[in-house]
């Protein structure tokens, strides 16, 4: 067992080496892909970005580097989709008042784009299934809170706090408005605390269960 731990390690900074390497390349092989054939830096840097991201995480980081190079293909896809088409999974609400004139290739953009953060939200709760944490006041506390602040407080902010400020810019609404940077920002920031307070939930259940069950 001494010399199993050191001999896995080292194999799987190997392997994380060389997947670190080829997802590199592959960023470099499209960036001047696009700068050679269509003189487009930024197009390459666009598409090539998961890559460098996902290549630098394997170099970088050790422990659930699959998630994290998950995570970051996630959001420069989204990201992408965003800026593209100015849609987010949020379109899926107007699923019922879609027309044919909108373009169902739209709205199916954006069912993608909530299937795709689901899987995230899901795998990032598999990755952390054997945390548990213990059911103190302050932990439990701050869990509560979180949750109201997620979802409560935060939509009520944003929908009554800070966009009607932002009124006279949805009249010149682009890709590069504040309304709808700040709309991005916001999704964001709440999908990582949604993350972050689901794993905290599940690992305060576990242990809770398993105290029960003894």
């Amino acid at each position: 067992p001494a010399s199993f731990t050191p001999q896995t390690s080292s194999e799987q900074e190997k392997r994380h080496t060389i997947a670190g390497t080829i997802l590199l390349c592959i960023g470099a092989v499209l960036l001047l892909t696009c700068l050679i054939l269509a003189g487009d830096l930024l197009a390459g840097l666009i598409y090539g970005l998961p890559f460098f991201l996902c290549g630098i995480i394997c170099f970088t980081v050790k422990h659930r580097t699959g998630l994290w190079c998950g995570w970051a293909a996630y959001l420069c896809i989204d990201l992408y989709l965003r800026f593209a088409t100015g849609l987010s999974w949020t379109t899926v609400f107007m699923t019922h008042l879609w027309t044919a004139q909108m373009n169902y290739a739209r709205l199916a953009i954006s069912w993608v784009q909530l299937l795709g953060m689901l899987v995230m939200i899901v795998c990032t709760a598999r990755s952390y299934r054997t945390l548990k944490l213990p059911t103190t006041k302050k932990e439990g506390t701050w869990l509560i809170a979180g949750w109201l602040a997620v979802l409560v407080v935060l939509p009520l902010l944003m929908s009554y706090g800070v966009m009607p400020l932002l009124l006279d810019d949805l009249g010149n609404y682009s890709n590069i408005s504040p309304y709808f940077l700040l709309n991005v920002l916001y999704s964001y920031v709440r999908l990582a605390l949604v993350n972050i307070l689901l794993v905290r939930t599940l690992a305060v259940w576990r242990l809770k269960r398993e105290e029960k069950k003894a």
